[in-house]
């Protein structure tokens, strides 16, 4: 079939009814910093879907209209397990009324108001933070003390962040080719990113009854000082991504989801 692509959905599913409040390893302030994510992811995703599908006939090589298909039906199910895990919040106390809508919302304005293309050149950058963040996962071994869950809900979806890493890029490209088109866009998807995250860390880290400030703050120092804390490779992906002549294949780190899947396929 015409458009066909290695990049598909994986069957997977994933039992929450039994993680902790504190998954990674009894430490509040990481497992929050994670649990934020699922927030953006939820309808981040699904945003990422809709206007990538609005794309499809605008794409004439075969090869990239197949993984264009494969980055659509892997970031679907991506969000569909992150809205699952958001109802296991829910009943632990952590849900913030009001910040999923506000982010449903927000994404459906940029889809009124920015044009395709501009939709494009945003996932194209947030792509390259989740690939940063997934390899840095693998290779810190964040998550070592994590419920196995949750361990195995976060590396499969890194292993696929790192998977298809490139193909929003090579959309992009396709569509609207610029150095200063790609670079103005990645600014505004970095600071939308960063500030929506920092947010919510914060609201989730005032909702969690326990946990005190001082053991959320005596994590957040551990993780700084063994780098549990993803500061050094996100601001790597970043000055990467400002170069002229950057291509997300430069990142040497599609052994990690390959070693991933063959293990779990051996498992």
């Amino acid at each position: 079939m015409s458009g066909e692509s290695k990049i598909a959905p994986r069957s997977v599913e994933f039992d929450f009814d039994r993680v902790p409040v504190h998954w990674v390893g009894d430490r509040p302030f990481l497992t929050h910093l994670l649990n934020a994510l699922h927030f953006l992811f939820e309808h981040g995703e699904r945003w990422f879907c809709d206007a990538f599908r609005e794309t499809l006939p605008q794409i004439q090589d075969t090869r990239l209209l197949g993984e264009v298909r494969g980055f659509i039906a892997q970031e679907a199910t991506h969000s569909h397990h992150h809205t699952r895990f958001l109802a296991r919040l829910d009943s632990q106390g952590l849900n913030l009324p009001g910040v999923s809508e506000l982010i449903k919302r927000e994404l459906a304005r940029w889809q009124r108001w920015a044009s395709l293309h501009s939709q494009v050149a945003m996932i194209a950058g947030i792509e390259q933070y989740t690939a940063m963040l997934g390899a840095w996962i693998f290779a810190q071994d964040t998550l070592r003390d994590a419920d196995p869950v949750m361990r195995d809900l976060f590396l499969w979806h890194s292993a696929e962040e790192i998977e298809h890493k490139s193909v929003a890029f090579d959309l992009l490209q396709a569509l609207r080719p610029g150095y200063f088109y790609r670079v103005a866009h990645f600014a505004v998807a970095s600071t939308s990113l960063f500030v929506a995250w920092g947010l919510i860390l914060m609201l989730l880290i005032w909702r969690d009854k326990h946990a005190s400030l001082r053991e959320v703050l005596v994590d957040f120092a551990r993780a700084l000082r063994d780098g549990d804390f993803p500061l050094r490779p996100v601001l790597r992906g970043a000055v990467r991504y400002l170069k002229p002549g950057f291509h997300p294949r430069e990142d040497d780190n599609l052994h990690l989801w390959t070693n991933y899947f063959a293990s779990r396929a051996g498992s």
